[in-house]
């Protein structure tokens, strides 16, 4: 089991909404392949209440007006190699930490963000 790339303790075995995904206990990040991380994007199986998708939008669209300031250089947990800072979409305020051989590292709440982000472009 790979460390945590900000905390450096174990990462716990987390299944997603049904995807097997890897979650610090500390920080509250998750690491995970890129195919679950497209899986979980396109996966239909859970929805976020009305309330949910409004407070994670505001919270998006304040993001939005401030510079984006990425936290630090991320190593993936796999090949102890820097990973790539991405937005996620052009308009989208969410940095993701990519490693293109072994997946994506999401801070805290990110996963969330992004899935509503996406949601909400369909």
């Amino acid at each position: 089991m790979p460390n945590c790339p900000r905390c450096d303790v174990l990462l716990q075995n987390e299944n997603y909404e049904g995807f097997d995904t890897f979650f610090c206990n500390t920080c509250w990040g998750h690491w995970m392949t890129n195919e679950v991380f497209a899986k979980i994007l396109h996966h239909d199986g859970y929805s976020f209440s009305a309330e949910d998708k409004s407070s994670i939008m505001g919270i998006l669209a304040a993001k939005a007006k401030q510079p984006v300031k990425p936290e630090g250089v991320v190593m993936c947990p796999e090949c102890q190699q820097e990973t790539e800072k991405k937005s996620f979409s052009g308009d989208c305020p969410v940095v993701l930490d990519l490693c293109h051989e072994h997946g994506v590292w999401l801070d805290a709440a990110e996963i969330k963000q992004v899935q509503v982000y996406f949601d909400s472009l369909k």
